[in-house]
């Protein structure tokens, strides 16, 4: 992260750049969940999933996604579910 951040502020020509810390929080969290989960940072790693599609239609289609992209997805679906 502090790497890419780095590099962003050195391509810049006035030596900055912009972190969406929404973003990086949501990154943060999944990958602590993630590692909780399974003992490790698998948060990167592309699963086969089945996801509503669109949104509250009740259909679903096949879909590879990020393991911390289905958890984010999966949070959505259990607080509009409870």
């Amino acid at each position: 992260m502090m790497a890419k951040w780095d590099e962003e502020i050195e391509r810049s020509s006035d030596q900055s750049t912009i972190i969406d810390i929404f973003v990086e929080f949501e990154r943060l969290f999944s990958r602590n969940i993630i590692t909780i989960a399974f003992g490790e940072d698998v948060s990167e790693e592309m699963l086969d999933a089945t996801i509503e599609s669109p949104a509250g239609s009740g259909k679903f289609v096949p879909k590879k996604m990020s393991a911390r992209e289905l958890l984010h997805t999966n949070t959505e679906d259990i607080a509009k579910y409870a």
